[in-house]
This record gives C-alpha cells, structure tokens and sequence, in this order.
C-alpha cells in the first residue's frame, strides 16, 4: 500500500513539473487553442486546482475555490480561448501554488482512517470507494493526465515539451 509520504513525494513532483511547463509559457497564449487541442494552459491549471479542492473538502470541509471557479474549471466545463473569461496566469499560478500547500499540509495531518472512509460523494463512488483511492487519483494520476496534456499543447504551439 502507498504510503502518505509517499503520496507527497509523488504530489510534489507533479508540482514541480507544472511549474516547469507553465514558467516558459507567455501569458498572453495561456488561452491559446491550437487546432485539435480543447484544453489549454489556463483551463488545465485552474481545472487541476478544483480537482485538488475537491479532496482538501473531503479533509477539512472547507473551500478555497469560488462557486465561479468552479463552474469554470469543473470536470465537463468547456474551455474557450477567450483570456478575459480566466484569471490571468500569474493569480492561476498562485492559486495552484497555495492549494496545493494546503492540500499537502492536509494530508500530511490525515490520520489513516480518513484513507480507508467511504467515499461520500456517490457519483465518485464507483471509481473511488475509498477516499483513499480519490486522493491517489487526484495528486497523482490526475494531475499526471493533464500534465501530459500540457505537453502535447506546448508541443502543438512550437514550444519545447518539458518536464
């Protein structure tokens, strides 16, 4: 079984990949929508930053997503190559930054109980059982898909792939 350190190690990685992806990105293409790619930078940022909200919730009941963020960047939300409809990318990269702090302090304060709860949520229950298993997803695969996503965009726009 995964342990929750190594959990973090794995979380801040992906953390420190992001940052590499996004830093050689001008922020006046962070709404680019090359042909044939739908997500772009801005979406993937603030979509991985709901997602991480969803399980800091699960831990601590609390939110530090707007009810407009997340209709924004929620799972089946369209992204649309409009700049002025996204935060720009400095305050998306500093959102990014404190949820994912905070998220990492509230797992490394987790007891493992809360691992082995029920997921409470029941259209996650299917594929998530365990909250456990949502948080592997969420700061591992998760953040993994979408980083990946990154890559082909930055690919597609004539930036190098990193990370």
């Amino acid at each position: 079984m995964i342990s929750v350190e190594q959990l973090l190690q794995a979380y801040e990685l992906h953390k420190n990949i992001t940052i590499s992806l996004i830093d050689t990105i001008p922020a006046e293409r962070f709404t680019e929508q090359p042909e044939g790619i739908k997500n772009h930078p801005a979406w993937i940022l603030g979509h991985m930053v709901v997602a991480e909200n969803n399980a800091y919730k699960l831990i601590t009941g609390k939110s530090i997503c707007s009810d407009e963020e997340n209709e924004l960047f929620t799972v089946g939300s369209e992204p649309v190559g409009d700049a002025g409809l996204y935060p720009d990318k400095t305050a998306l990269v500093e959102k990014y930054l404190e949820m994912h702090r905070l998220l990492s302090e509230a797992l490394e304060d987790c007891l493992s109980e809360v691992f082995a709860r029920e997921m409470p949520v029941e259209r996650l229950k299917p594929r998530f059982p365990t909250l456990g298993t949502f948080f592997v997803h969420v700061c591992s695969g998760h953040e993994g898909y979408h980083l990946g996503q990154m890559n082909v965009w930055r690919k597609v726009t004539g930036l190098a792939p990193n990370g």
